[in-house]
Parts: C-alpha cells; structure tokens; sequence
C-alpha cells in the first residue's frame, strides 16, 4: 500500500511543510509565516502546518529543527537562533496540542536538506557528499555513501560553529563565540559585511539593502563599491569555511542550499579559491555544487526520514 509522509521544515522566518510519497514527489504543501520565536507560539505553528496537510494516508511526521536535536527523546537541545538554550520536547507538546498516533521522527533541519539532496538532487552518486545552507543561519551535513553520519551526539556536520576569522575582523555568533562561520557567511552575515563596511567607510547607505536578496540585486545593478567590497569579503570568508569542510571530511561533492544558494554569482571562482585554502591532495577534487531541490530541500528531507530510510537514520 502506498502512503505519504509529512515533513516540517521550521525557519527562522517560516514554517514549510509538505506531504511526499515515496519518490519524494510533492503532494501538499503549506508556508506559515512566524511573527514571533516563543516555544508556545512555534509549537502551535507547527501544529497549524500539521493539520493542514494531515490525511488519512500519512504515516509518519518529520520535522527539520534549526539546532541541536535528541531523536531519542524527540526533544530540542539547543536552538540558540530562536533563544531555545535548554532542552525543549517537541514531540510531546505537539501531541498534547493535536490528538494523533503517527511517529514524529526528529532531525537538524542542515540534515534534513542533506538526505533530500543526497537522495534526489545533485548528490545521488556521491560517496562521500557534504552539505551546507546559507539561510537565516548555516545548516550542514556529512553523508558517507548515502547514509546520514551523525556523530555520536548527533550533532555532526555543524560547520556554522567551525570558527574561521578573529580578531577584529570576527563578528559576534549567538552561541558565544566570535568568528564563526555562520556569523560570517549566513544571508544575515552577508549584511554584517556590508553594515560594517558603510560604517567604516562613512558613507551613505543604500537604503534599497535590507536583507541578503535585496543585497545581491544591488550588488547587480549598482557601481557602489561598498557593495562590491561586502559580496568579495564575504565569498573569501565561504572560501574559508568551505576549505574547512574539505580539510576535516574530504567529501567528492559540497552541495550549497539555502535562500543564497540561488545567485549564481557566489559559484563564480569559488571552487578555485577553495582549492588555493587546501592541501595538494584534494585540489581539483571537489565539486561545489548549487543544490538542485532549492527552497524545498529541508522539508522534503524531513519527509523522507519516514520512508525506507527510517531503520537507517533513526535508532
């Protein structure tokens, strides 16, 4: 018999929840905007997303979760971009809010997009396939020969907290540290450059900059050279942090998802630039891809931990 699956892809801005069958084709989907980051309120949101795609064919629910997760307890350890620092369980207030027996399998939403794109997008053949996506903050994820490495707390693959900058150069991440990638390389770390820069240099602000999309269309149509300085400091630092990953797992193929991953502009040199950061022996390896199942990939990801793959990902 044939049945779907529900994934939940929870954002910093959004929740996006879809229902797949078993190829991964998309049957429903739903986008909830999120005014507000208290657990109540984004308990109640992912609810809402739930019930309005929930069907008498759903057999399980998936749900992708910006942090540290516990798949054994179904709990959020850590979600320090919505102010989450203990441990928050999930599945157990989603099911005293909505009445229902379907196994809730949770996962890091970086995950979540890896398993899609490593089992439907540009990482089919990969062996050892690395994932990252520059969003709200940076996700990642680490799969050898198709399978999911989680590490032994289930939290490998969280590039966004490598460190690479310090000093002055390093700008403040929510968990404390400085310097680290995410801070640096996120949508919102591409608007750190540029905020930094029209302060350093004194002068006027194009006021059109609001976010990293509206960034990347100044970045296209205007002589500014702030804009122009931000976009090549920022692709130095990916360059980096990108190096990084090559160094610590040496993976075949580095797919890039997220909002950013859409311009094409950061693609440009940037395996070159990687391989100027790395040892001889991986130079020329890597391909840096742009991931094939964009803005979708997390909860059609979250999805698929319900399918064949649920012996393999969840204990």
């Amino acid at each position: 018999t044939s049945y779907h699956s529900i994934g939940i892809d929870l954002g910093g801005s959004h929740i996006e929840g879809v229902t797949i069958d078993k190829y991964g084709t998309i049957h429903n989907k739903v986008v909830i905007k999120l005014v507000d980051h208290s657990i109540d309120y984004v308990i109640q949101s992912i609810c809402d997303c739930i019930l309005q795609i929930l069907s008498a064919d759903v057999k399980y629910i998936g749900l992708g979760i910006p942090g540290n997760v516990d798949p054994i307890s179904n709990s959020s350890r850590y979600l320090p971009n919505f102010g989450w620092l203990d441990i928050v369980p999930i599945e157990t207030k989603i099911k005293e809010k909505i009445d229902i027996n379907i196994p809730i399998i949770l996962r890091n939403d970086g995950r979540c997009a890896a398993i899609a794109e490593s089992k439907l997008g540009v990482g089919i053949n990969s062996k050892i396939f690395s994932m990252i996506t520059l969003g709200t903050g940076i996700g990642g994820a680490l799969l050898i020969n198709g399978k999911l490495f989680d590490g032994s707390t289930f939290d490998a693959g969280d590039f966004g907290h490598s460190v690479i900058c310090s000093g002055d150069d390093a700008f403040p991440c929510v968990c404390g540290k400085s310097g680290c990638f995410e801070c640096h390389c996120s949508a919102n770390g591409l608007i750190r450059h540029y905020n930094r820069l029209v302060e350093k240099s004194k002068q006027q602000r194009n006021e059109t900059i609001i976010n990293a999309e509206t960034f990347m269309i100044a970045y296209r149509n205007s002589n500014d050279d702030v804009v122009k300085e931000a976009f090549s400091k920022y692709k130095n630092d990916l360059a980096n942090g990108l190096a990084n990953v090559v160094s610590f797992y040496n993976p075949d193929i580095i797919a890039i998802g997220g909002g950013l991953s859409q311009a094409h502009e950061i693609y440009e040199d940037l395996e070159v630039m990687v391989d100027n950061l790395t040892l001889p022996a991986t130079r020329g390896k890597v391909k840096i891809l742009q991931a094939k199942l964009s803005v979708d990939a997390g909860a059609i990801g979250a999805a698929l931990l319900g399918f064949c793959h649920v012996d393999e990902y969840v204990n």
